[in-house]
């Protein structure tokens, strides 16, 4: 005589069921969490690219200012003096000309002054990091592509204007 109930071990067919469902529940937790690691890693990537490069334009922002002296003016040259071992692990960078320089010193407006290519983002808004002159001081704001370019467009009107006027 059995002292164990007679449902006490389920029937083949039920038990493949239960590992089944066991088995789809794992691979399931296993995608979400994989996804979700994923994701992580990409955030980070993106948050790092931004930061980076606002930081490369704030070290620029600083050799600029050291440029400026107690003028409170915009520098005529704003070329970056980097040794070339140094250049090779930097963002790329663009700045205006002495030229251009020369015909914005006295916009009201602030100014584009140096910007970084463009940063690729895959969560987060791309964009560049840009230094503006504003009020005879250096700033750094991270602008999407869409606002560069008006910006931009609008600087590169006003140089035209002053450069080509009579």
């Amino acid at each position: 005589m059995s002292t164990t109930p007679p449902d006490a071990n389920p029937p083949a067919p039920v038990r493949a069921v239960a590992s089944r469902q066991g088995s789809l529940r794992s691979v399931l937790l296993l995608v979400v969490a994989a996804g979700t690691l994923l994701v992580f890693i990409v955030g980070v990537g993106d948050f790092r690219r931004k930061h980076n490069a606002l930081a490369q334009m704030e070290w620029h922002c600083g050799t600029y200012v050291s440029r400026m002296g107690d003028t409170g003016t915009l520098p005529l040259n704003l070329e970056p003096d980097i040794a070339d071992v140094r250049k090779a692990r930097m963002i790329k960078l663009h700045w205006i000309s002495r030229e251009e320089a020369r015909a914005l010193r006295s916009q009201p407006e602030p100014v584009i002054a140096a910007y970084t290519v463009p940063i690729p983002c895959v969560l987060t808004a791309k964009g560049r990091a840009v230094a503006y002159f504003d009020n005879g001081a250096f700033r750094v704001e991270w602008v999407g592509p869409d606002e560069f370019n008006r910006r931009l467009a609008k600087q590169r009107d006003m140089i035209d204007e002053r450069t080509h006027a009579p």
